[in-house]
């Protein structure tokens, strides 16, 4: 698949039915969104990270764009909350390992049992207390005990964007010592694994919509101010 150019990215366009295999390193998944776009073009650490990993379109608008940019390009819309179910998918057909890095404590806790009790995937999880970024040594010594016990083939990181890609990268060769197939941010997407939070129908979905459909399950100045910032997507079409 090719490689496409947008809002001043590189998509690293690649299968949905292939981006869980296990490659020669460690794979880094990041899926963008508009949100992550606006954030991208000002934050040049954030840039460098998506235009290096496997990044893919996650959101409607965001891949309609590149669609309309990039007529004759093959390349598919994966976000991830549909990685998520395909990785405990994977876990029950093919026994392959998940852990669940971050997420409240509630929601990590309902997101391992569900993974384990629903899906018969093989799971385990851990939120810590929240920190702000860079952790303490003593957090992150924790952090990668647990993942070392555990060794899983594949993680999933919710500490929120652009939090949870720092983790990655700064904790990378780590993650690569304890032979981890593929990392992938996650954002909030334990919430749809444990239930509280229901996704958005495929109208929504296919309307770009999504983010809207949050709002109104989850009301507040948060949801509201990410529903703001992601429409400043429109301004970066020339890039």
């Amino acid at each position: 698949m090719d490689n496409i150019k947008c809002f001043g990215l590189v998509f690293r366009g690649i299968r949905r039915s292939s981006i869980l295999s296990k490659a020669d390193t460690t794979k880094v998944i990041i899926t963008v969104n508009a949100e992550f776009i606006v954030e991208s073009n000002k934050n040049i650490r954030f840039k460098e990270l998506i235009n290096n990993s496997y990044s893919t379109f996650d959101g409607q608008i965001p891949y309609l764009i590149a669609k309309i940019k990039n007529p004759f390009a093959k390349f598919e819309k994966i976000s991830g909350s549909d990685l998520i179910f395909d990785a405990l998918k994977l876990s029950r057909e093919k026994s392959k390992r998940i852990f669940f890095l971050g997420g409240d404590e509630n929601t990590n806790d309902k997101a391992v049992l569900k993974a384990q009790e629903d899906f018969g995937a093989i799971c385990d999880g851990f939120s810590p207390p929240f920190s702000s970024y860079p952790f303490t040594q003593n957090l992150t010594d924790d952090i990668q005990l647990r993942l070392r016990k555990f060794s899983p083939d594949i993680l999933f990181v919710g500490f929120g964007a652009v939090k949870q890609e720092f983790w990655i990268d700064d904790n990378y060769q780590f993650l690569q010592s304890i032979d981890l197939s593929v990392v992938i941010g996650s954002g909030g997407s334990f919430a749809f694994v444990s239930g509280q939070i229901k996704r958005a129908p495929l109208f929504f979905q296919r309307t770009g919509l999504e983010g809207v459909y949050r709002f109104f399950q989850e009301p507040g100045m948060y949801r509201l101010n990410r529903l703001i910032k992601s429409l400043r997507i429109f301004l970066l079409l020339t890039k």
